[in-house]
């Protein structure tokens, strides 16, 4: 009778014991939205995560998978994606135990849901054998995990097996001090007596109070208040049901709102206000009718066929015990294509996950031929800059060679160039000997000369000869060592159209060698005021102002 609802309180408590009851917002992130099953989750955001999941880190992707598979499952009731999700969770490489049951928890309710049942306590028994082996202090989870295995059974009208695993949650309960609210609730379906229902019951209403989870209320008291229906006690079954629309007003719950008016129909009913219950229960049967919910309108059109009855309404009676008949084959029908309907959906999603390993397969080469190609690029390249640095160092040894010859080069002219200095300034030592003692010779000649008038002509002519050798010797013996040092220089005059008379070139000369005015009247035989003008006139010759230094123009003229 109550199978629906038996699997819908089941469905409920798979959620929240794995995943928590909380309000959110969309400033919260998606993965806490998803666990918390918030409204403000849109199918385009969810695209969007799902599109960019290789963003998402490898450790925390099979969570994702898992928060989304139940937030498909109790939110959006996308089967076919929920299911998908909890396996692609089960086929990451990383992924926690506890992780893992959970996604083996959501695939054994949708199996459940498929009504292949079987396959359902499989997934469920695997989950709970994790949770106690690895997390035995998770009393909530291994609670959840025995109410569903007994629901599973339950489904299977295996009354004894389901009693078994709600006693066993109950039992695991009580002695961890968390109630196992589900297995208590659960326990009173399996029990067909209205007394153990009402006990089970109340005690999964004391569970929910202690754990603090109002939105449990709602079905709690509606199952006291049907159950005091059931006993005649309508007063008791009214306070009940009031408690249960109030909660259910607060949390929107739209389904027991609808099972709230059907048992009020049926206090109507035994207070023989008939057609007040039959406009009751005609106003709530589309509900049901459009969500499918072959349970309850069974229980509808035995309250109206009744109300008909007792109102003599025979025809009515007659056409709501026919809808009554095709309700029930409606709902084997469904029961029989919903497990149909799973077999092809498992198929299908068999398909997919190999498809989707096929594709994993086909990326994780892609990865490896990637690698690969980098690994060998990046040989290449150390090869390569190895070769390089190679190369530069022989270069660098090679210059370093080469440099050194021309170092060596550069200080063998420096030495010859310093030889030729002090070689210059010793022949320039030798012809000033030399012109000192033919200027004497001449002194000598030009007296004789005066004092001999017969052949004052003939010395004359000795004398000037004297003379003017003394002029060209310095001269040519000066500017052939000076070139040797300075071979450049006297032709920097000349490409300048500087026009300077061969004293003045020697004077520049003379400055070249760093001579200062003394040593310059000492070397030429002239007075310091004679050079003092003669260095005013090369000034003027090479266009220099008054403020311009002759010296550093004269040393910096052939650089």
């Amino acid at each position: 009778m109550h199978l629906m609802k038996h699997f819908v309180i089941s469905c409920l408590f798979f959620c929240y014991c794995f995943s928590g009851f909380s309000q959110s917002n969309d400033s919260i992130p998606l993965y806490n939205r998803l666990k918390a099953f918030s409204p403000n989750v849109s199918k385009e955001e969810i695209a969007t995560k799902l599109k960019n999941s290789h963003l998402i880190p490898e450790d925390k992707l099979a969570q994702f998978y898992v928060a989304l598979g139940n937030y498909q499952y109790v939110i959006t009731r996308d089967l076919e994606a929920a299911n998908k999700h909890f396996y692609f969770a089960l086929d990451q490489t990383i992924i926690s135990q506890y992780t893992k049951a959970d996604a083996l928890n959501g695939i054994g309710t949708i199996y459940s849901a498929f009504f292949h049942n079987d396959l359902a306590i499989k997934n469920f028994k695997k989950a709970l054998e994790i949770i106690k082996t690895q997390y035995p202090d998770s009393v909530a989870d291994i609670n959840s995990l025995y109410n569903n295995i007994g629901h599973s059974f339950s489904n299977e009208n295996l009354k004894d097996s389901a009693r078994y695993y709600f006693r066993k949650g109950i039992n695991f309960g009580i002695k961890n001090n968390s109630p196992a609210m589900g297995c208590y609730f659960n326990m009173g379906y399996a029990h067909s007596d209205a007394d153990s229902a009402y006990y089970y019951t109340e005690k999964a209403l004391e569970a929910s109070i202690q754990l603090k989870k109002e939105y449990l209320f709602t079905f709690c008291y509606l199952n006291l208040g049907a159950n005091e229906v059931t006993r005649k006690n309508y007063a008791e079954a009214d306070s009940l049901l009031n408690l249960s629309e109030a909660n259910a007003l607060k949390y929107k719950q739209t389904k027991y709102i609808n099972e709230i008016k059907t048992q009020r129909a049926r206090i109507l009913i035994a207070k023989n206000q008939h057609k007040k219950a039959i406009d009751v229960l005609n106003e709530v049967t589309p509900y049901f009718v459009k969500i499918k919910d072959y349970l309850q309108l069974e229980s509808i059109y035995l309250a109206l066929e009744e109300a008909y009855t007792k109102s003599k309404d025979y025809k009515n009676a007659h056409l709501t015990v026919k809808k009554y008949y095709e309700n029930i084959t409606r709902k084997e029908n469904s029961k029989k294509l919903k497990k149909d309907k799973g077999v092809d959906f498992y198929k299908r999603l068999e398909k997919k996950l190999a498809n989707q390993k096929d594709e994993n397969a086909t990326q994780k080469k892609l990865y490896w031929i990637l690698i690969l190609l980098l690994l060998l690029f990046f040989s290449v390249v150390i090869y390569l800059f190895g070769k390089y640095k190679k190369r530069q160092q022989q270069k660098a040894l090679l210059f370093k060679k080469r440099n050194s010859k021309l170092h060596s080069k550069v200080d063998s002219l420096q030495d010859e160039n310093i030889q030729n200095h002090q070689q210059l300034l010793f022949k320039n030592l030798l012809v000033d000997e030399k012109q000192s003692f033919l200027k004497q010779l001449a002194e000598e000649v030009k007296t004789y000369a005066n004092s001999s008038p017969k052949n004052n002509s003939e010395f004359l002519s000795i004398y000037k000869k004297i003379k003017q050798n003394i002029n060209d010797t310095f001269a040519n013996e000066f500017e052939y060592h000076f070139e040797k040092v300075h071979p450049n220089f006297y032709k920097s005059f000349t490409a300048k159209n500087f026009e300077l008379s061969k004293n003045e070139m020697r004077l520049a000369a003379l400055i070249k060698l760093n001579f200062n005015t003394k040593e310059i009247s000492e070397i030429t035989k002239q007075s310091t005021n004679t050079i003092n003008v003669a260095k005013s006139r090369l000034k003027t010759k090479l266009n220099l102002e008054k403020n311009d230094s002759l010296y550093n123009f004269i040393q910096n003229i052939d650089k």
